[in-house]
């Protein structure tokens, strides 16, 4: 056994004792979770992260201990262990020191996560983001040290079970699944009971979302939910996510997607909710917050998002379709942005 594996096992086992020490006494066991973590953070991102959630859970009167008692209720204790892990250990600690050290060595900024649009009715179209794509690209991306996938899937088709199939074959990766409905079926369900390692999200504002949620929490399935927004609506979709969604789906985390062209975003209204403190669940904008994340950990906002048709959708829209016939790396390196020798980003 490597000293990789042996980390994430200890960090397994660690995380296993720790959740069941929050579900006996939240309050105490997350104060001292939070204070543990600090402790042995060994980077700044760790410190910085760790440091803010002393600061928010130093409030007794904080929402956030209802938020990790539903969380808790209405999850199975081996996907919080193995999503955290993925996503804290996997992603965020080890897979950013790979990420760091391609880019010191190569001068080419890498994605510390990717984002996926999948649409399964076009599967067999011309320049189709396939299954069989998206499970290459995953493949390749953890070689570098890249381990939290977005799959937006796009359009009506409920019955599809290809992508259900991935997330099952790359269990050391996190994988966020946002559905177009609230429609799940009862095999659908059934398999993600085997996928410990994702998160799906149901849209706001979907009658059927709040009945499929009902079951995913009965299954104790993790789940969140999200809401698109534009120019126009977004602080009245923000307010109703608030008001209306988050409580009425017991969902811990609450997405606010950007739809295309929109220029403002809701990263200061979520940043604001959050110190407050006083809503059970944590608002997230979804694309600001993977920016944010990715500055912390790899030093540079860069975020590779991938269309339906392959198409290159963000860090640079110019740069044409994905070529799948070439390997993942190469790709990157024709589509990530070059770092200087200092290791900031050339402008």
């Amino acid at each position: 056994m490597n000293n990789y594996s042996i980390t994430k096992a200890m960090i397994d086992a660690t995380v296993a004792h720790g959740i069941k020490e929050m579900a006996e006494d939240p309050h105490r066991s997350v104060r001292r979770l939070a204070d543990l973590g600090r402790r042995f953070s060994r980077s700044g991102f760790h410190e910085f992260v760790f440091s803010i959630m002393q600061e928010l859970l130093a409030n007794e009167k904080s929402a956030y201990y209802d938020m990790v008692a539903n969380l808790l209720r209405n999850s199975n204790e081996e996907s919080l262990r193995v999503y955290g892990v993925n996503t804290g250990y996997m992603s965020w600690t080890y897979g950013a020191r790979e990420i760091r050290k391609y880019q010191a060595e190569h001068r080419k900024a890498l994605p510390v996560s990717i984002q996926l649009r999948y649409d399964p009715s076009i599967q067999d179209k011309e320049n189709a983001l396939t299954v069989s794509d998206i499970a290459a690209i995953v493949r390749q991306g953890e070689k570098l040290g890249i381990y939290t996938y977005y799959i937006r899937q796009i359009g009506d088709l409920n019955d599809d079970y290809g992508i259900l199939s991935v997330f099952g074959s790359f269990r050391d990766s996190a994988f966020t699944w946002m559905r177009p409905n609230g429609r799940l079926t009862a095999a659908q369900i059934q398999l993600l009971n085997d996928c410990r390692n994702v998160c799906t999200i149901l849209p706001a504002g979907d009658t059927e979302t709040y009945i499929t949620a009902s079951f995913l929490r009965t299954q104790k399935i993790l789940y969140a939910i999200y809401a698109l927004y534009n120019d126009v609506n977004r602080e009245q979709v923000f307010h109703d996510l608030v008001s209306e969604g988050a409580l009425t789906s017991e969902a811990a985390l609450c997405f606010l997607v950007q739809e295309d062209g929109a220029k403002a975003d809701l990263a200061d209204l979520c940043r604001e909710s959050r110190n407050k403190q006083e809503l059970p669940c944590f608002l997230i904008d979804y694309y600001r917050n993977a920016a944010s994340l990715s500055n912390m950990t790899v030093q540079h906002p860069y975020v590779l998002e991938i269309g339906t048709d392959r198409t290159i959708l963000s860090p640079d829209a110019d740069a044409g379709r994905l070529n799948m016939e070439k390997p993942l790396e190469e790709e990157l390196g024709r589509i990530m942005p070059a770092l200087t020798e200092q290791g900031s980003l050339l402008q």
